[in-house]
């Protein structure tokens, strides 16, 4: 499962595409293009793990920063938030309430690559479908991963285009379980007992002792600060 989570996470650093065409390219379809450009992407980026992989020394400042720009900045945080919590909860909410609770789970998401970045040991990913809706705005990615002592494993991404253009990933599915659902009562139910700020803390806990444990609970608590974003908002 970890090496999932790893795979799936470290996928969203090709989410950066735009469909923006150069004037000296042909025009081709949206979907086309962003067939094109993930599979170019795909490539890519995996080799790049590979290579990183076989360096010896595990440094946490580094393996942070990758994260940080290639993957949690082009994740729709918010829109997975409103998945698992609902429309009515959210709104609910303060504003520095929002901000608390998207920090802390950009934090989670970053917690969860790390955790699982040991487990990676190479293995290959091969594009396999896009899926549009009509408006050309929201779809599916289907990859499949290689196993060596099992069949592929195929993982489909929830995606969405943002307003200035760019893709970005939302939600990951899993042999017809997406993880959005997946961990949907636990927000919700959390929020029930314990409230917002009682959710906030909990996952802040949680992300404290891990990056505690690597050495970089410092950088991250400045970088929280720095943002404007510690506190829930009470």
């Amino acid at each position: 499962m970890r090496i999932l989570l790893f795979l799936c996470f470290s996928l969203t650093c090709v989410s950066a595409f735009s469909s923006e065409v150069e004037t000296d390219v042909p025009v081709i379809s949206v979907e086309k293009s962003v067939e094109m450009t993930f599979k170019s992407q795909l490539d890519s980026l995996f080799n790049s793990l590979r290579t990183t992989h076989q360096k010896s020394d595990f440094q946490p400042e580094k393996i942070r920063h990758l994260a940080e720009e290639h993957i949690l900045n082009r994740w729709d945080v918010e829109g997975t938030l409103l998945l698992m919590i609902g429309k009515s909860l959210w709104e609910d909410m303060t504003n520095n309430q929002q901000l608390s609770l998207k920090e802390e789970f950009k934090l989670t998401l970053l917690r969860y690559f790390m955790e699982a970045y040991a487990y990676y040991d190479g293995q290959n990913v091969h594009f396999e479908k896009l899926i549009l809706n009509k408006d050309q705005n929201k779809g599916w990615v289907g990859i499949s991963i290689e196993l060596q002592y099992a069949p592929d494993m195929p993982v489909e991404f929830n995606i969405i285009q943002s307003k200035s253009g760019d893709w970005l990933f939302r939600d990951i599915r899993f042999q017809g379980i997406q993880y959005s659902k997946m961990k949907r009562n636990y927000y919700q139910n959390k929020i029930s007992e314990i409230g917002v700020s009682g959710l906030i803390n909990e996952l802040a806990q949680k992300n404290e002792a891990f990056f505690a444990e690597t050495g970089l609970s410092k950088s991250i608590q400045n970088k929280k600060f720095n943002s404007g974003t510690s506190g829930s908002g009470d």
